[in-house]
């Protein structure tokens, strides 16, 4: 059972600087969701599609949680930063290529995907009734970014600039910080996510 009920989320606003384009946007590192093999029927009301999303370097693509701090029966806490899983979106699902059968009627849908290593496309089979078969339809999604989980992929020995990953020198000031606030009491590990919504 995941600890919930003992998570207090914490979010940490970060300027971005005029004229950013973060290199999951555009590009062959794009993370994309697409609708292929789309056909709609306008007699049954129903609209047939693959959806496909291709995410070079992240894994676990998903839909995230917060940051939480939590404690475990040593009273020694940790600071985690996770991404469940999924894609999102909501409509009405008559079938789909996942093992169980969809829910009765209109509902948030969420699909979860563990990306193996040098994995980066998966794909799943919808048919969809009523609004979503007529108009664009919204995923929410999110992946990890493989190469900037802390303290996982940090250089080994001295540096202090991460393995060159921009988010890496944030994450090492910011476990640095709470060692020094927690006085060791605290161990960390910090992911960086890329997400966004697009309509398909």
């Amino acid at each position: 059972m995941y600890p919930t009920q003992f998570m207090s989320p914490y979010k940490i606003p970060l300027p971005i600087e005029p004229g950013f384009v973060s290199p999951f946007a555009t590009g062959e590192r794009a993370f994309r969701v697409e609708a292929v093999n789309d056909t709609v029927d306008v007699l049954a009301g129903t609209r047939s599609l693959t959806l496909e999303i291709t995410h070079p370097g992240l894994i676990w693509t998903g839909e995230s949680c917060s940051c939480p701090l939590m404690g475990f029966e040593d009273s020694h806490p940790f600071l985690l930063i996770l991404t469940i899983p999924v894609i999102a979106f909501d409509a009405h699902v008559l079938r789909w290529t996942l093992d169980d059968a969809p829910p009765d009627g209109y509902a948030r849908h969420h699909i979860k995907e563990a990306s193996f290593y040098g994995v980066d496309r998966w794909s799943v089979d919808l048919v969809l009734q009523g609004t979503a078969a007529t108009e664009p339809l919204p995923i929410n999604f999110i992946g990890i970014d493989e190469s900037a989980m802390w303290p996982g992929k940090k250089k080994a020995g001295n540096s202090s600039s991460g393995n060159g990953h921009e988010i890496m020198d944030l994450f090492e000031k910011l476990d640095g910080w709470l060692m020094r606030e927690t006085r060791g009491n605290v161990d960390v590990m910090l992911l960086a996510t890329v997400g966004g919504v697009i309509r398909v």
